[in-house]
């Protein structure tokens, strides 16, 4: 499987790059992800997927502390004000969400991926006579393994009022972003729903299959994700730390194994038109009344 191949190389390039800690005290600072920042992962696998993170930041800021997850956006935003939590992994969109029920997070750091923000888009054949999505009727719309939060956001904005049976989304463990877009290319599926970032690579990897497919629609760009924590919760010296830790990470070997699990080209700098992308996402994706993601058993730490 794709994603655990990317996990083993990850954690043996870890390993060959772990050093002793620091030698000046270590500041503790618990961190949680929300469970879907790493979809079809399983909550144990998560904690493997945060061991980078934490070898990082105990490296080059100096910080220790245990990782976990939180089973959703509010459950993370709620531990994060019972201070309970003092950075927390979300979704770009799932930050609106959150910055919206407590506007004392702050975003410490944003996620930058090879395409830039994170964008979603349904692909089909380029013979396919479809024009939007409401005419992929009682054609399912496949999901590969690993499949980012936005893109499911997305797609069922898209199929919102429509009939059951019409673009319906049909998630596939076992099939990856490449696979998927090779069976619309043999015609063994109508659509497939990716990022936008995963059709680039399918584009410059195989470059002649890649003209068979076209973009059938696609979302505008999402807010990027975020590491944030709450007003409060670190000092400045800890932040301006885990700040530069994070941002000069992709140069360092501490960094490379947390660039290669996560997926992400690098962190950065909170853009300054940061707050007009989550209102922009509020405005397209309001947050759900309410959160119906069952808590599994163990959660947690």
């Amino acid at each position: 499987m794709p994603v655990l191949r990317t996990l083993a190389a990850g954690l043996a390039l870890l390993v060959v790059t772990a050093s002793p800690a620091p030698a000046q005290p270590a500041t503790e600072v618990r961190i949680e992800v929300v469970q879907g920042i790493f979809h079809d992962i399983s909550p144990g696998l998560i904690k493997v997927l945060g061991t980078p993170l934490q070898e990082l930041l105990r490296r080059e800021a100096g910080v220790t502390g245990d990782i976990g997850y939180a089973a959703d956006v509010n459950t993370l935003t709620e531990r994060m004000k019972e201070k309970k939590v003092e950075l927390g992994v979300f979704h770009g969109f799932e930050f609106a969400w959150a910055k919206q029920r407590n506007p004392d997070l702050i975003p410490l750091v944003v996620t930058v991926y090879s395409t830039g923000r994170p964008q979603a888009c349904v692909v089909v054949r380029a013979d396919n006579p479809a024009k939007s999505v409401a005419d992929l009727k009682n054609a399912n719309v496949t999901v590969p393994m690993g499949t980012r939060g936005h893109c499911m956001l997305y797609l069922n904005k898209q199929r919102d009022g429509l009939p059951e049976a019409t673009a319906a989304p049909v998630k596939k463990q076992r099939v990856n972003s490449e696979d998927a877009l090779d069976a619309v290319v043999a015609g063994d599926s109508p659509a497939v729903l990716v990022d936008v970032a995963a059709f680039a690579g399918y584009q410059k990897l195989q470059p002649g299959a890649a003209k068979k497919l076209r973009i059938l629609c696609k979302s505008d760009a999402f807010p990027q994700n975020v590491i944030a924590y709450e007003k409060g919760a670190l000092t400045d010296e800890t932040a301006k730390k885990l700040r530069k830790a994070l941002i000069e990470a992709h140069e360092t070997p501490a960094g490379k194994p947390l660039m290669i699990l996560w997926n992400i080209t690098r962190f950065d700098a909170v853009p300054a038109d940061y707050e007009k992308h989550l209102e922009a996402a509020l405005k397209d994706y309001p947050a759900p009344k309410a959160q119906a993601t069952p808590v599994p058993d163990g959660q947690g730490r």
